[in-house]
């Protein structure tokens, strides 16, 4: 299995490739189903002429709400965040940044906004699909 580049582009590639399937209603649960894999890797094929796997794909997903996860309990526990208006990234230094868990692009704001607002988008639609689908409190189901 060939090491793929999980730079911003195939990143975000992947996250719309993602956001799509759960919009079509192929994630029953935590996880997408076998359509919405198969979906997901041909659609990446397609827009990035390079063949990943299931396993790649779901590990990759993982990752990305592992590192999602670590954020997000940094930002709420952390005070004193800076911000360096020139690079237009956040200031902290390499010990935050490895406590926190986080990789690299995390760094560069615009990259990681990217990737929060499409897991926010993701966020949405299965709300309103358990919505439509009857579930009047989704965020406990």
């Amino acid at each position: 299995m060939p090491k793929i580049d999980w730079n911003s582009e195939n990143t975000r590639v992947l996250c719309m490739l993602f956001a799509e399937q759960v919009g079509k209603g192929n994630r029953p649960n935590t996880h997408l189903n076998a359509l919405g894999y198969t979906e997901v890797e041909k659609g990446f094929k397609e827009k990035t002429r390079i063949v990943v796997t299931k396993v790649q794909i779901k590990n990759k997903w993982d990752k990305l709400k592992e590192d999602f996860k670590a954020w997000k309990k940094q930002m709420l526990r952390q005070t004193g965040t800076g911000w360096d208006p020139i690079k237009k990234t956040i200031a902290m230094d390499d010990e935050w940044w490895k406590k926190a868990r986080a990789v690299s692009w995390f760094k560069n704001l615009d990259i990681f906004v990217l990737h929060m607002s499409i897991l926010l988008v993701i966020l949405i639609i299965i709300c309103v699909v358990l919505l439509i689908l009857g579930h009047s409190r989704p965020w406990k189901v």
